[in-house]
């Protein structure tokens, strides 16, 4: 898979996306810290063999991962480097005589694994790491917890351990595991739709330190949504002016609980978002001059502490069939709307649904207008 330049947002095979996210590997790493929490259980391995003076013995280890540390770079064909760490109980049985290990054996297995994001033709959406198909690099026993153990004797240990079990240890367990991530049901998913995602596989860039994962706009969706890079602990979400012209009208319908009885055109420049409001055609035949009467109006978007700050640039009427210079009039005389004190102020924090219990808390700390789209930078407690 293709990755672009350090710093930029390329997609693949010259789509435009609908909404864009970049994060670097600091976010994935919090945010795989979020997900794992305490641990998650990842199975358990069984296997008999036989050794001298002792017969079969049947050799089990559960493992519990504890940790995961992703590193981004182009050199690895589209995929994650993923250092992942688990405690293993490895048990001789219910026979054996003596525990296997003094304590729980602290592994790490490197393996490059691929990132899936998907809006699925039955409007499912899903956003995962194929553990499955992840290639293994290498596995290591680091140490034992509880015990002193230098590094050179934990890592003989280990490969003793791993030749018992027949050294498909990250492979058994990623079977059971098959893949880490979030799948959303087509309720929940409904606003990227919304959006003018299309439903086909998203686009992941890698790049050093950085991803960007770019979700494939329809036809209609004017613009293309850019997620620059941002380093640190901020996520930059970029979504394509056609897009946005979808989500206010779905925010509208939302509020008015009918759906509107007049089109809605917004275009981002750059630093104001331009609204043309008309009746709805009543032919969509081409060949007919479009005669409708427009509303015209431009808001100017800042963002201050934890509110969105809406403020008039101009309203002012279109007319058809008119010399030009009428309407430049009208336009001229609308401009008078950036002297009046009306605004309107949005929240900028909002609540995210993980999952059915989970929530994580999401704050908006920069704004900015783009020709093609929106750049929002933005802050998730974690």
């Amino acid at each position: 898979m293709a990755a672009s330049r350090f710093g930029q947002s390329t997609s693949i095979a010259g789509e435009r996306w609908a909404l864009s996210l970049g994060v670097t590997d600091e976010v994935l790493n919090l945010a795989a810290a979020f997900y794992i929490g305490d641990g998650i259980a990842a199975g358990e391995l069984n296997r008999r063999f036989t050794l001298p003076l002792m017969g079969e013995v049947d050799l089990s280890l559960a493992l519990t991962i504890t940790g995961v540390e992703f590193t981004s770079s182009p050199d690895h064909d589209g995929r994650l480097h993923a250092s992942i760490r688990a405690a293993g109980s490895v048990d001789f049985g219910a026979g054996a005589a003596m525990p296997a290990l003094p304590g729980r054996a602290l592994v790490r297995a490197d393996v490059l694994v691929s990132p899936r994001v998907e809006l699925r033709p039955d409007g499912r959406f899903v956003a995962a790491l194929d553990l499955e198909g992840a290639e293994l690099l290498r596995t290591v026993m680091e140490g034992i917890e509880g015990s002193e153990v230098d590094p050179g004797t934990a890592a003989v240990m280990g490969d003793m351990l791993f030749a018992s079990i027949g050294g498909d240890i990250f492979s058994g367990l990623a079977a059971q595991m098959g893949r880490i991530g979030i799948e959303l049901e087509p309720h929940q998913a409904q606003p990227l739709v919304d959006l003018g995602v299309r439903a086909a596989p998203g686009d992941v860039v890698i790049d050093e330190g950085h991803m960007t994962v770019g979700l494939i706009a329809v036809d209609s969706v004017e613009g293309h949504a850019i997620a620059p890079l941002r380093p640190g602990q901020d996520v930059v979400v970029g979504l394509a002016s056609g897009s946005l012209t979808q989500l206010a009208l779905r925010l509208a319908e939302d509020s008015l609980g009918v759906p509107l009885p007049f089109e809605v055109d917004l275009q981002t420049h750059s630093s104001e978002v331009a609204a043309r409001i008309r009746n709805r055609r009543l032919t969509s035949l081409g060949f007919l001059p479009d005669l409708r009467t427009g509303v015209r109006a431009s808001v100017a978007a800042r963002l201050l502490d934890d509110r969105i700050e809406l403020s008039p640039r101009e309203a002012w009427v279109e007319l058809p069939l008119v010399p030009s210079f009428v309407n430049r009039f009208n336009q001229a005389l609308g401009s008078l709307a950036s002297l009046t004190p009306f605004q309107v102020s949005l929240p900028a924090k909002v609540s995210v649904p993980i999952d059915d219990s989970t929530t994580v808390a999401v704050r908006a700390t920069e704004l900015a207008m783009r020709p093609d789209g929106v750049v929002c930078v933005l802050e998730a407690d974690l």
